[in-house]
């Protein structure tokens, strides 16, 4: 979701500024991202974003098809 409004936004700048204010754009949002990311993961206690379902049940979703 955030990933989708952040490349919204730099689409509209894009249209109307020079391409290095948008690489520098990017690569500031970008840095900000990984931050919180980080934080988010140290607040979790995990070392990944992502954790993965390893179990071989059927999802309710799948089930409802």
């Amino acid at each position: 979701m955030i990933l989708l409004h952040l490349q919204g936004t730099i689409s509209d700048i894009a249209s109307i500024a020079e391409k290095k204010v948008v690489q520098n754009l990017f690569k500031k949002k970008m840095s900000d991202l990984l931050i919180c990311t980080q934080n988010a993961n140290r607040i979790d206690g995990s070392d990944s974003s992502m954790q993965i379902d390893a179990s071989n049940d059927v999802s309710q979703s799948v089930l409802r098809c």
